[in-house]
């Protein structure tokens, strides 16, 4: 109902509207507001033209019970919302007409609404305490109206107010011009009526007010536990009871709550909505539902578990085997059990003595299969198996870094005394005493990597993205190219892919740190593409407690022809610095205003964000920088 009333108000709002400020003669089709309550003695507003749409914004028209608040002659299409008519003899009075009535009060009226044609839409009306009828209808043919408010839920009582051959269910058992919550606002235009909100805050603009937006967000579920379910296969559900819980509460008993929730011991696994927790107890769902300033408890869903990509590839008919990372609370042993029980090929996704080998699963598994392992009690969570890829396909095009002279760095930062921790492919020859004199002297290797370091990636990735970072340019005779830290040390953590070093990327992160390490590169990433996962989910564990870490991650190789949400996993986390880059294949003017590099992308994207020479950041962009746009 409210869906049909904002469509029909932005209509109005949209179009080219009149204003109507006194009781006129409407002589002429258009769109017409009503911008103060109107008062007269007699008839207020008289319409015998067409295609006449009026809303009245909840204006009040009144009369003294003589006349009509409205009459309508041979006028088609009229449109009437909002509307207030209240002490006239007729509140509307309509002959050889047709139309729509939405959202209008008829109240005192010796008759609220007479008319002698059935080619009119009532809806979602409220009549109130008219005296004689709430509706008068004097031709033959039935007239069909549904979904208005009379003033009572009896039908007889309904039918006897009503005069006339007509059908008036199903009506409404709640008045929409009521106001449930004493805070001004009619329920009709109330986007919370059960909650006082005069302000009507709405922030995330989807028709419920803030002060009634109690939807839970769950993986990629969005509602309110109280009247909506999940839509999602009936094998991932369950009504079985495993001693873990959503719980929803009221804001306003947020204390409460916490007290009573601690006071059953309660443990919290995280909140996940503002007014949400997921929790593990001993208990039951009534007695968790019966605990003070709760709203809803509910068990936590097999679906829950999983991410939405996962759920796509294993719901229905499917066939094949899942390659998955399943991360558990507890009794990992007892998990394990289970799933080998399922004909699964599991084992320990890390190596003993990392501090995640007690918690994290690799599992192979029938497609079919993967709602059993969602019903285990004690999985946290099910994703896709999770490869770090490298990620430098375009930079070295669009930068001609191997080729290039660098620049000088404009604001005279060296990154002297920081240590830059990377995990990568590996750096050149992977032996100290014959490193690039670039970064010679500066690099230390986590102890942990028993496999060697040298970088065999065919294209040098951890060579090419560390000397981006770090190198001097000691190789060069002029020392002309050079990272954007050329003083800063490195310490290397781990090289990517390799089978022997079995650590969490947690665990990588713990030594960068122990070693000095404030900022980590991350030039690599993977799994489904702006997904929330698992890696995001330590990355943000792990700033929380190393406030003075930061992470730097590469935004990924797929935000090409503009792709959207091309991110790959950590790059989502909301603790992690993500840097992306653009290219165009748009050339430049001829020389010699473009110089040398006409025609080339590459060089449109080294040449045309800054001027040259002394100050050159200080040079104003002709338009945006991010169309190239040449400076002159």
């Amino acid at each position: 109902m409210f869906g049909l009333f904002l469509i029909v108000l932005s209509i109005l709002v949209k179009a080219q509207v009149g204003e109507i400020d006194n009781c006129i003669n409407v002589t002429s089709s258009g769109n017409w507001l009503i911008i103060n309550n109107l008062f007269s003695d007699s008839t207020c507003l008289v319409i015998n033209s067409s295609n006449v749409n009026i809303d009245c914004n909840f204006h009040k028209i009144t009369g003294t019970n003589l006349g009509s608040g409205i009459v309508v002659v041979d006028s088609q299409n009229l449109s009437l919302i909002n509307c207030q008519i209240r002490n006239f003899d007729k509140g509307m009075s309509v002959k050889n007409s047709s139309g729509i009535l939405y959202a209008n009060m008829f109240f005192n009226n010796t008759i609220g609404f007479s008319t002698d044609s059935r080619n009119f839409n009532l809806i979602f009306n409220s009549f109130s305490r008219n005296r004689n009828f709430s509706l008068s209808y004097s031709g033959v043919q039935k007239f069909n109206i549904s979904d208005n408010y009379w003033n009572s839920l009896n039908s007889l009582e309904i039918s006897n107010s009503i005069f006339g051959n007509v059908n008036f269910t199903p009506f409404l058992t709640i008045d929409p011009y009521g106001d449930t919550d004493s805070d001004t606002i009619f329920d009709i235009a109330d986007n919370c009526i059960n909650d006082y909100n005069p302000d009507q805050l709405d922030k995330d603009r989807d028709g419920k007010g803030d002060a009634c937006d109690i939807n839970l967000f769950i993986r990629g579920f969005v509602f309110d536990p109280l009247t909506e379910t999940i839509n999602v296969s009936s094998d991932f559900l369950t009504d079985q009871e495993n001693g873990y819980f959503f719980i929803q509460y009221f804001e306003k008993n947020r204390t409460q709550f916490l007290s009573a929730l601690n006071n059953i011991n309660a443990q919290s696994l995280g909140p996940i909505s503002d007014n949400a927790f997921f929790v593990r107890a001993d208990t039951t769902l009534v007695n968790l539902n019966s605990l003070p300033g709760v709203r809803f408890a509910g068990i936590w869903q097999p679906a829950f578990r999983v991410t939405t990509d996962v759920l796509e590839q294993s719901s229905g008919n499917v066939t094949g085997t899942i390659r998955l990372d399943m991360h558990v609370f507890r009794n990992i042993s007892g998990v394990e059990s289970k799933i080998f029980s399922f004909g699964a090929n599991v084992r320990r996704l890390y190596g003993p003595g990392d501090s995640n080998y007690e918690r994290s699963l690799y599992v192979e598994i029938e497609k079919s299969l993967v709602a059993n392992l969602s019903r285990i009690a004690d999985v946290e969570n099910i994703e896709a198996h999770f490869v770090p890829q490298l990620e430098l396909s375009q930079s070295t095009l669009i930068t001609g870094i191997r080729d290039t002279p660098g620049s000088q760095n404009v604001l005279g930062l060296t990154g002297s005394g920081q240590i830059l921790g990377e995990m990568d492919s590996g750096l050149d020859t992977g032996n100290i005493a014959t490193l690039s004199p670039d970064v010679n002297g500066r690099v230390a290797v986590d102890p942990a990597i028993k496999n060697g370091w040298a970088d065999n990636d065919s294209t040098a990735h951890g060579t090419h993205v560390i000397g981006i970072a770090i190198g001097d340019g000691s190789s060069r005779p002029a020392g002309n190219i050079r990272g954007v830290a050329p003083k800063a040390n490195l310490f290397f953590s781990s090289v990517l892919g390799d089978p022997t070093d079995t650590r969490s990327l947690t665990d990588i992160w713990n030594s960068a740190y122990s070693n000095g390490v404030r900022v980590h590169g991350n030039s690599w990433g993977g799994g489904v593409l702006n997904q929330y996962g698992t890696s995001s989910v330590d990355v943000d564990t792990f700033a929380l407690a190393h406030m003075d870490f930061l992470f730097v991650k590469s935004a990924g190789n797929s935000g090409r022809n503009n792709r959207l949400r091309s991110i790959t996993q950590p790059g989502v986390a909301k603790n992690i610095l993500t840097v992306g880059n653009s290219e165009t294949v748009r050339a430049l003017p001829a020389p010699p205003a473009a110089g040398p590099f006409a025609g080339s992308f590459a060089s449109i994207f080294n040449n045309s964000w800054y001027g040259t020479g002394i100050g050159r950041l200080q040079m104003a962009f002709k338009s945006s920088p991010i169309t190239d746009e040449a400076n002159s």
